[in-house]
């Protein structure tokens, strides 16, 4: 670790959505927003809609593609499926853990993709202990193959031992993953719950302590930070009936509810760079 030595660690992630769009649509001349800039980000974002069917057919692209630059430069994404698989499994039984586990807890990730999980309905289909499922998350997660939501209160503290939420860094490691532990392909069922997973990725890298709210009432709110509550509904006319500060859909725009294009939120949001300080 060179204790003592002013080190600095960096991330290269995959593409975030600003990166890819500036790198393979256009660049756009548009600085990114704080999300508890609200007025503004509705703002900017009202300047970029008319590039709005070009951010949706990226964002559809984002989808298939992710971030890797060499998904992006061959026809058919999916001949490279043997190099990430053989990736992530290299990486995976150099920390000295099993594949049979990693594979099985991949699919029940996919499984419940969105939804709230635990540790321990995991465990008990497997017939493991809990500790051994979160270990495989753990290091699954610095591996930079997952991210995990936790969920929060609203004062912002994470609650550590309730459910979590689980999503991979890039959609296109869904995809690897899925046709590794499923045999199949992403269905466009499936996208909803993929853009979602998105959005968290891009808080992730910009917000510290990112989560997700849930209420005795079972409602919940999908990401929550900085005080700023963000539901994803990623389809028309939607009606929400919790109190929230960011409603993302396929392309609406509304000022008294900050209604606002996935995509375009996306591009807003995030940073025009290719790497992150780990903090």
């Amino acid at each position: 670790m060179l204790p003592g030595r002013p080190i600095k660690k960096f991330v290269f992630y995959p593409l975030n959505f600003r990166v890819y769009f500036n790198t393979f649509v256009k660049k756009l001349d548009i600085p990114r927003v704080d999300i508890i800039e609200k007025d503004k980000m509705y703002k900017n974002a009202l300047h970029l809609s008319s590039y709005i069917s070009e951010f949706k057919k990226a964002l559809m692209e984002y989808v298939r593609r992710g971030g890797f630059f060499a998904t992006s430069f061959v026809y058919n994404p999916l001949l490279l499926y043997e190099v990430y698989k053989g990736a992530i499994l290299s990486e995976l039984l150099k920390s000295e853990r099993k594949e049979t586990l990693f594979k099985f807890i991949a699919r029940k990730i996919i499984e419940s993709y969105g939804s709230r999980i635990s540790d321990n309905s995991i465990a008990k289909e497997l017939l493991i202990s809990h500790t051994t499922v979160s270990d495989y998350l753990d290091i699954m997660e610095k591996l930079f193959i997952v991210r995990i939501f936790r969920r929060g209160e609203e004062s912002g503290l994470p609650i550590y031992k309730s459910m979590k939420k689980v999503y991979f860094i890039d959609p296109f490691i869904f995809r690897v993953m899925k046709i590794y532990s499923l045999g199949k392909d992403v269905e466009s069922e499936e996208i909803p719950r993929i853009i979602e997973g998105i959005i968290g990725e891009h808080l992730a890298r910009e917000y510290i302590d990112v989560t997700y709210l849930y209420y005795k009432s079972g409602k919940e709110v999908d990401f929550f930070t900085r005080g700023i509550k963000i539901e994803v509904k990623w389809e028309k006319k939607v009606k929400i009936k919790n109190k929230i500060d960011y409603l993302l859909t396929i392309d609406e725009f509304s000022k008294s509810k900050v209604a606002l294009s996935v995509s375009i939120f996306l591009y807003l949001i995030s940073l025009d760079k290719f790497f992150y300080e780990l903090l």
